[in-house]
């Protein structure tokens, strides 16, 4: 299996693409602009990374990402919220790498009328 992956690419200005990178920590950073926070999604959606530090930075809130967060069935607690870049890929394989995202989070964006 190759290093590369497709991951849907959200930024706070409400864009979303699909994008093909390289499956690495650092590459991730460069995307979201500092240290990366995991949230596994229930399946079969994967998971969606965010900077981790992205509120204490004053980054500004994501909330198309939010409300794909949510369409997948993930959970916020009160009063909380995205902030800064974030995407979504696959769920974890059985060597626990990142997969590419799945047809059932494109179809999630088509239904919450996320262009891509």
């Amino acid at each position: 299996m190759g290093n590369t992956i497709r991951i849907v690419k959200i930024t706070t200005d409400g864009t979303a693409t699909v994008e093909s990178v390289q499956r690495s920590g650092e590459v991730y950073r460069g995307i979201v602009g500092g240290w990366i926070e995991r949230v596994t999604l229930p399946a079969p959606f994967g998971a969606l990374y965010l900077n981790e530090e992205g509120k204490l930075s004053g980054l500004a809130p994501n909330p198309v990402a939010e409300r794909v967060l949510l369409g997948a069935g993930a959970n916020l607690l009160p009063g909380d919220y995205l902030t800064g870049n974030a995407f979504f890929v696959g769920p974890v394989n059985d060597t626990g790498s990142d997969t590419d995202v799945t047809p059932a989070l494109v179809d999630l964006l088509g239904r919450l009328a996320v262009k891509l």
